[in-house]
């Protein structure tokens, strides 16, 4: 952690009343100082003065917990090094989305590694469905002796027993929501089973799947027992996976990013090489938001609209060549995702009834692997918790839909209530899917109302909650700097967000290629202030007189030269 040079003024004003964007921990206290400004944002995070250390800087030693002390370890790795030993077929069982791709990249890497004959299997979104197809393993259960399900499975009790029954070995790695049933098998890895055993529960099936990839490859038989930096390798798939599915950025995820960003940095993968070089990013400066916005959704797209196999292809190329083949069909399926998601928004924002208090939006014409694009982005303009449905292209069976979150609704929570009209449904609290014939829509919709109607809908978006109010004297590059050492930014660890009251703006002018987004100058005083607001072209005329703003700091680079930018996010009149 770095030392921060204390600020010699003591101003520290109240505000009486702010509601326009609320406040985290609700203290309506202006940040004046750095050490103010420090001790605010930890807190907000629910990081105490005795953790502040190490927050910002994680010890791997220290903060990343042991693999063995997850109950069922030993169980997997007894299993899987007595496959190894037997030479027996290990299937690996993944997902479609990103965090399910980058679990079966780990898995199949440790299993090479370590000597198993290990192949993997990705359902396709609507042909297999989410989680485990029993059709699929049964018809090819002749082809594998030990199954490893990876991001799935914890939902599937009767595709195991089924497996079981054949006399098959099941290791489940998974991290979403505990069922009732849990599956009867040979070993359950999950963060939070049995009652929260382990010591961090939010981990993602990536991060999940990394922690079985340190115990095989701790185990004495593995040959890497006393090569520690092996597992480390394998953390630029972890940490991709924990951005993707947007786990907390605390605890030993925090870890798990951090590290995960310095191995990708220097990573030998090509298919991730690829991926960076086309998402033009500079390893050296790599943030989670880049690595979230620019190679993620290359990464997702696969699953969406075509086979998650060919984002899986990119991950663990060998050559140069198969890396750019593979990276090739990953950005002519994201095009095309990009062509269809905006079109999908826009009919999706035009059926919205603002009288309820969530989004609902339906159309069986809509793609089903962009529905969860479109609910995210519709929960986050209105407000509200969005359910999007959508069809399977070519068939006409029933409705596929995503739920996604917005302040402190749980989706998942709320679509269980609804269960009994839905055919599948699981996920999180933030995010969840589900299908559902075409004709129970209306009633689904009708439960919905129920459910939501006898509850107080928080209806402003998360992304619209500010850290606190900022004295402008604090917009310096110290300042910048200090909030730095808070990244990497992500889920419960946002990037820190403040009101500044009483700016005066000049020079305010629209740019972009449609005059969307907002530019001017701001003053404070004696201080003067380049600012950008992106999509607050709307706001120019509020803009023109003295108003509130919520915004963030950092720096713009542009010619190889660096200036001090306030990005507003928000204006509020005075």
């Amino acid at each position: 952690m770095c030392t921060l040079q204390k600020v010699e003024w003591n101003l520290f004003l109240t505000v009486s009343s702010f509601s326009m964007w609320p406040i985290r921990g609700n203290s309506k206290e202006v940040v004046a100082t750095q050490e103010q400004l420090i001790e605010r944002l930890l807190a907000n995070r629910g990081v105490d003065a005795v953790h502040a250390e190490s927050f910002f800087s994680p010890s791997y030693l220290s903060s990343i917990h042991n693999p063995y002390d997850m109950p069922g370890m030993q169980m997997a790795v007894e299993v899987v090094m007595r496959a190894v030993k037997n030479k027996e077929r290990i299937m690996v069982y993944g997902d479609y989305d990103a965090d399910g791709i980058t679990s079966t990249a780990i898995m199949l890497d440790v299993l090479e590694s370590i000597g198993a004959h290990a192949v993997p299997y990705l359902p396709h979104r609507y042909h297999d469905g989410y989680g485990l197809n029993g059709d699929v393993l049964q018809s090819a259960s002749s082809e594998f002796d030990v199954l490893i399900t990876v991001d799935c499975g914890i939902g599937n009790a009767d595709v195991v027993a089924m497996l079981r029954n054949l006399g098959k070995d099941v290791i489940i790695v998974d991290h979403h929501e505990l069922p009732e049933t849990i599956p009867n098998a040979t070993a359950i890895l999950h963060p939070r089973y049995p009652d929260g055993a382990y010591g961090w529960g939010h981990l993602c099936g990536a991060g999940t799947s990394w922690k079985f990839a340190q115990a095989l490859l701790r185990h004495e038989d593995s040959g890497y027992a006393k090569d520690p930096d092996k597992e480390k390798w394998l953390l630029d798939l972890a940490m991709i996976g924990t951005i993707a599915d947007v786990m907390p950025l605390l605890g030993e995820n925090r870890s798990i990013v951090t590290f995960g960003k310095e191995v990708l940095m220097r990573t030998k993968r090509p298919g991730l090489l690829a991926l960076i070089k086309q998402a033009r990013i500079e390893p050296s400066v790599m943030t989670a938001k880049d690595i979230a916005f620019r190679i993620i959704p290359l990464i997702n797209a696969a699953g969406r609209i075509g086979h998650p196999q060919s984002a899986l292809n990119a991950l663990i190329a060998k050559t140069p060549e198969q890396a750019q083949l593979a990276v090739k069909e990953l950005i002519s399926l994201n095009n095309e995702r990009r062509s269809m998601t905006k079109k999908i928004m826009d009919d999706a924002i035009d059926s919205v009834d603002p009288a309820l208090p969530f989004v609902f939006a339906v159309n069986k014409d809509w793609h089903a692997g962009i529905v969860g694009l479109v609910a995210g982005r519709l929960a986050s303009k209105f407000g509200k918790p969005a359910f999007v449905l959508g069809g399977l292209p070519d068939m006409n069976t029933h409705a596929v839909g995503s739920a996604r979150g917005a302040g402190n609704t749980n989706v998942l929570h709320a679509l269980e209530t609804v269960r009994h009209h839905t055919l599948k449904l699981g996920g999180h609290a933030g995010a969840a899917g589900f299908s559902v014939m075409h004709e129970s829509v209306k009633y689904m919709k009708d439960g919905l109302v129920e459910y939501f109607s006898s509850k107080s809908a928080d209806s402003v978006p998360v992304d619209h909650n500010a850290d606190g109010i900022l004295d402008p004297r604090l917009i310096t590059w110290e300042t910048v700097q200090a909030l730095k050492q808070f990244e990497p930014f992500g889920e419960q660890n946002p990037e820190p967000t403040f009101i500044i009251q009483n700016a005066q703006a000049y020079d305010v002018r629209t740019i972009g290629s449609s005059g969307d987004h907002l530019k001017m100058r701001l003053s404070f005083g004696d201080k003067d202030v380049e600012a950008i607001g992106f999509g607050l072209a709307e706001k120019a005329d509020i803009a023109e007189k003295p108003m509130n703003i919520l915004a963030t700091l950092g720096i713009n680079e542009f010619r190889g030269r660096q200036t001090l930018e306030v990005r507003i996010l928000d204006i509020s009149s005075k």
